[in-house]
């Protein structure tokens, strides 16, 4: 259970910085609604692609992709507070 949070701990930094540069790339060029969107299908397409290779399918579908999903719901609550 320990290696578990562990593991999570890390998805949760790395999928974080992942998303937050590419929400930051993609901010400079559409409206941030539309960068909210954008910057999660690329995050979760660049894991998809990357993580199974090192850890698994399962792994990634458990901790990685919740994390994405985690870091998602963050994006859109700080659209909906900077939005009014």
């Amino acid at each position: 259970m320990r290696d578990f949070f562990s593991n999570f701990f890390v998805a949760i930094l790395l999928t974080g910085v992942l998303s937050r540069f590419i929400f930051f790339l993609v901010k400079k060029k559409m409206p941030t609604n539309i960068s909210c969107f954008v910057s999660f299908f690329i995050s979760g397409i660049v894991l998809l692609i990357f993580i199974p290779i090192f850890v698994g399918f399962g792994v990634f579908v458990v901790e990685y992709l919740l994390s994405l999903i985690i870091w998602f719901v963050i994006d859109l609550i700080r659209l909906r507070i900077i939005s009014g």
